[in-house]
Parts: structure tokens; C-alpha cells; sequence
């Protein structure tokens, strides 16, 4: 933005550098630099007497300078909104404890799922994977697993 100055002037080029390190840290869309990203921002608009200094001494107009922050936040900040389309988050699978004490009613009767596994001889991810594939309780709890003979 100001590498130009630093040959005019050393002076002004490093109140350039200072106002360029505002505006990196008023742009950053890093969640763990919200802190600094705040403090920027205050620093920028807040009516501080030290940036209007900055900027005199930086040989630049502090309503110019704020005028261009503002849209390259706003950019900054467009950017880091969260997409129309974006990939929805998915709610996490249950955990084999989670579905283990699942309540099951199944003939009158309510056990864990773990129980009703235990119970009829079948796998607790077969009871859930055939629920999963819309299965009633009864087709889960009463169908053989595959290969196994019917008679069971």
C-alpha cells in the first residue's frame, strides 16, 4: 500500500507500516485473531487522537484513510460470511454406547437396544443398521441375520 514511501521518507514510511498493520489485523477473518481484529477496529474509527497523529505524521488524511478501510472490511468481512450453499453440518452418528441404551418397545415389553440384542442373539449394528434402513422394530428384533437358518 506504501512501499513507495519508505524511499521518500523513512519516517512516514513507518507510520505507513503502521496504519498497513491496522488494517491487516482490522481485515483478518482468523476467528483466533478476533481480539486483535476488535482492538484494529476501535483504533480505526474509535475517534483516537493517536490515529488521526498516525496519519498526519504518515502525511495522510484520517477520513481518506477510514473511508478505504471501511470497504476493504467490508470486503474482508463478505468474504468470511457463511456461504448460501455451504455444506450443511451433519448431526454426528450415535455412538455404539448411545445406541446400547437406546429404549426399544417391542411386544409391551421396553428394554435398552443392548438388552433386546443380547436377548434375541442378534449384533447391536444389525438392529440399528436395519432400523436405519426403515425397518419396524418388529422386522429388526425378529428377522434371522442373513445365512442363518429361519427356524431360529
Amino acid at each position: 500500500m506504501f512501499n513507495d514511501t519508505f524511499a521518500e521518507s523513512p519516517e512516514r514510511g513507518l507510520w505507513c507500516a503502521v496504519i498497513t498493520q491496522a488494517l491487516n489485523d482490522a481485515t483478518s477473518v482468523d476467528p483466533s485473531n478476533t481480539l486483535c481484529r476488535d482492538q484494529a477496529r476501535t483504533w480505526l474509527f474509535g475517534n483516537s487522537a493517536d490515529f488521526r497523529d498516525v496519519c498526519r505524521s504518515a502525511g495522510l488524511e484520517p477520513e481518506y484513510i477510514q473511508t478505504h478501510i471501511r470497504k476493504a472490511i467490508a470486503a474482508a468481512d463478505s468474504s468470511a460470511a457463511p456461504r448460501k450453499y455451504a455444506r450443511q453440518k451433519q448431526e454426528p452418528r450415535p455412538r455404539p454406547e448411545t445406541l446400547a441404551a437406546t429404549l426399544v418397545t417391542f411386544d409391551g415389553e421396553t428394554r435398552s437396544a443392548g438388552e433386546w440384542a443380547a436377548l434375541k442373539g442378534l449384533k447391536m449394528n444389525s438392529i440399528y443398521g436395519r432400523l436405519r434402513r426403515g425397518w419396524t422394530i418388529e422386522e429388526a428384533l425378529t428377522k434371522p441375520l442373513r445365512g442363518e437358518d429361519e427356524t431360529q
